[in-house]
């Protein structure tokens, strides 16, 4: 069994409600023996499709719509107008002039184009303002009233004669130094005035503020320069005490004497380094030599072997001893040293031969074993005697340290004295030349402002009449164009069911609400779900007809595509089932077919391979999850779908599925615009059109009622599907 997807299985428990039975209901073998063999036709959509409607709107309809409604044209367009006229008889009239000047003062940069500008020389702030400053201080009272006083207005005593007088505002040129000035006012003569004399007062305002700053200025100077000279005298009176204190003349000469006492101590402390090492140098080649030399040694009975012997060892011994000497001052690596190395290595290997050659000895004590020891007590007595000496050196030269670091203190607190004197000395030689400088600028100071444009002749800006009146008449055409459009709009569509009632005739059989689009289409839950009453509302009402006719084929179409007559069929075949009977839904929209997405069922075979013979009845009835409910899938598509729709053999299939169940519910196509829906209405008993209020224009809703009144032996109404909760009286859908 197929199932639907992403549902839970729809419980359903009417006993009368049972599977249809293939034996019982045989294939008839006329559908085997028909003459409609289309087996082999070949689908061309373009032989049968329409193309979707668009909304799109020509000139011609734009200006019928107009026409239509040219009372309400006409109306609010004289109304914008008179509401313009209006308000330029009400709107009482001003004036307004414009005055230039440039004014001196930095940017947004922190430049000044003033080359005057005396604020690079004094330290006192307000000497110029920033141009944002400038800017502001032209707008405050004191200027305002003085410009007053310069026009020769009289000032304000009330609140309402200040606002009888003209406004003021300041506009910068994009960011130059240009500020324009514009006076508005109802009285032309007092803006004129106005706008010649604001100038020259915030020149004069500026001015004083200039002359303010520039004696400040002097001022500060002069105040500084005292401070720092009784800087200076105070700097000097404490030099003085503290040298007094320390009994120091003068720290840079005490210091290089004791730095050069320090450095000959380091230098005699470096030399007696040298000569312990030398002396351990000695002292260890000493304890080699005795090592080296045996207390007893070999007398030789060739006195002349034993002669020649004795004179190569000493030889031996003054080279060593000039190797010593040479290492006190050179290190083993120098040439010296090594040229008396190999000296020692030749005499050394003679001495060998000369040994190897005597032919008999006798022990006896060596004489050069107590000259090795006497050598040896020498050389640790310099060792000794090096290292007092390096070490009392190294004390003398930590004593030089200690009374050169003494002095340190001494040499910072006496620069540190000599820097503040140097600063105050050197503070008041500029303040001297500022002094100089100011004194210099307070002569030569000219104005920071300067009236560029003289004021321009009173202009009356209110009201006016061009002005006013072109943006009513723009404003009242768009209105009026809006308004009728709208107009005709909302009179064209079927928007209530009153209208439809009217211009169909017939009753509204349901009203079936608007449901989320997160839900699915096919309600599950009939049981529990509100907006399932609307369709047993739209089942009781066809009974009512079924009763005396004995229904039971039901065309189901809409008047456009996209109104919902496919979801409406499907609930509504649930709705025939949960009421008893056996029902069979047939997917006859062949241009958008959709039953088989709505219930998750295979598409092949259907309907089409009915019509082509490729396929039974038995073949194409598919159960749902929905007990007692078939159905019957739009299937392989013919290549003339239009005309096989009201041929005898869709009629033959219509009956033949009547005959296995109690009611057959067909989804068709809509009705504007095609042929299929009255032809499938003709085959059936009974049909209705599903209509959603606000999309069909009332002359495609008559067209579409009038289609299927001709067509149907019976229409029963329209179901007003989509429709808001509130007007189907149904919450919780």
């Amino acid at each position: 069994m197929v199932k639907l997807p992403n549902l839970e299985k729809a419980q359903f428990s009417n006993p009368k409600n049972r599977k249809l039975n293939p034996d019982r209901y045989p294939r008839p073998s006329s559908l085997q023996d028909t003459d409609i063999n289309m087996a082999t036709a070949e689908r061309d959509p373009q032989t049968w499709q329409v193309p979707e409607q668009t909304s799109s709107v020509t000139l011609t309809e734009f200006i019928n719509s107009i026409k239509r409604n040219k009372g309400v044209f006409w109306t609010t367009l004289l109304v914008c107008l008179a509401i313009g006229v209006a308000i330029c008889l009400i709107l009482p009239a001003r004036y307004s002039s414009r005055a230039e000047m440039l004014v001196e003062g930095t940017n947004g940069g922190g430049i000044s184009p003033s080359p005057e500008n005396i604020a690079a020389d004094i330290t006192v702030p307000g000497a110029v303002y920033p141009l944002t400053t400038q800017v502001e201080l032209i707008q405050t009272p004191k200027v305002y009233f003085d410009a007053l006083e310069e026009a020769g207005i009289e000032r304000p005593q009330t609140l309402e004669e200040y606002r009888a007088l003209p406004q003021v505002s300041v506009v910068q040129k994009k960011e130059s130094n240009v500020i324009n000035l514009l006076v508005d006012g109802g009285n032309k003569d007092q803006v004129k005035k106005l706008a010649e004399a604001y100038p020259r007062a915030f020149q004069r305002f500026s001015d004083s503020k200039r002359t303010e700053a520039a004696a400040r200025a002097q001022q500060f100077v002069e105040q500084r320069l005292k401070e720092e000279a009784d800087a200076l005298k105070q700097a000097e009176t404490e030099f003085a005490a503290f040298k007094q204190s320390k009994r120091v003349v003068d720290s840079t000469s005490e210091i290089q004497f004791r730095q050069g006492q320090l450095a000959q101590a380091r230098l005699t402390f470096v030399e007696s380094q040298g000569i312990e090492q030398a002396a351990l140098a000695n002292a260890s080649e000493a304890e080699r030599a005795l090592a080296r030399t045996p207390k007893q040694r070999p007398r030789l009975i060739d006195l002349q072997n034993y002669e020649r012997v004795n004179q190569s060892r000493e030889q031996l011994n003054l080279l060593k001893v000039r190797r010593a000497e040479l290492v006190q001052t050179y290190k083993d690596t120098a040439p010296q040293v090594k040229e008396v190395d190999a000296q020692i290595k030749v005499q050394e290997d003679h001495i060998a031969d000369l040994e190897s050659s005597l032919k008999a000895t006798l022990m006896e004590d060596n004489p050069e074993y107590d000259i090795a020891v006497r050598r040896l007590s020498e050389a640790n007595a310099n060792k000794d005697a090096a290292i007092s000496r390096r070490t009392e050196l190294g004390r003398i030269v930590d004593q030089r340290q200690a009374e050169l670091d003494a002095l340190g203190s001494f040499t910072q607190e006496q620069r540190e004295f000599e820097r503040r004197i140097g600063l105050h000395t050197q503070s008041i030689v500029n303040m001297e030349q500022l002094r100089d400088r100011v004194a210099l600028r307070n002569n030569q100071v000219r104005s920071t402002v300067e009236p560029v444009t003289g004021a321009i002749f009173a202009e009356q800006t209110q009201p006016n009449w061009a002005v006013t009146m072109a943006i009513a008449s723009v404003l009242g055409l768009a209105l009026a164009i809006v308004f009728s459009i709208v107009r005709d709009s909302s009179l064209d569509k079927v928007n209530s069911r009153e209208e439809a009632y009217v211009l169909s005739g017939h009753s509204n059989l349901s009203n079936i609400p608007d449901r989320s689009r997160s839900k699915h289409p096919i309600i599950t839950n009939p049981q529990t779900n509100l907006a399932f009453e609307a369709y047993r509302v739209l089942r009781s009402n066809i009974a009512v007809h079924g009763r005396a006719s004995e229904m039971k084929s039901l065309t189901v179409s809409s008047t456009l595509r996209r109104e919902g007559k496919s979801v409406v069929a499907s609930n509504l075949a649930i709705a025939f089932v949960l009421n008893g009977q056996r029902t069979i839904l047939v997917d006859a929209d062949m241009r958008h077919p959709t039953i088989h997405t709505l219930f998750g069922l295979q598409d092949k075979p259907g309907l089409g391979d009915l019509l082509i013979g490729s396929a039974g009845v038995n073949d194409v009835l598919q159960p749902t999850t929905v007990d007692g409910l078939y159905v019957v899938t739009c299937g392989t598509i013919p290549a003339n779908a239009t005309e096989v729709m009201g041929s005898p053999r869709m009629q033959e299939i219509i009956n033949m599925l009547t005959a296995q169940a109690d009611m057959l519910v067909v989804d068709s196509p809509h009705v504007i615009g095609l042929a299929d829906a009255p032809s499938l209405a003709a085959a059936t008993d009974a049909s209705i059109l599903i209509w959603q209020p606000g999309r069909a224009s009332k002359s495609e809703f008559r067209e579409a009622v009038a289609n299927l009144e001709a067509s149907s032996p019976a229409f029963l109404g329209y179901v007003a599907n989509r429709v808001s909760a509130k007007d189907a009286h149904i919450t919780g859908a």
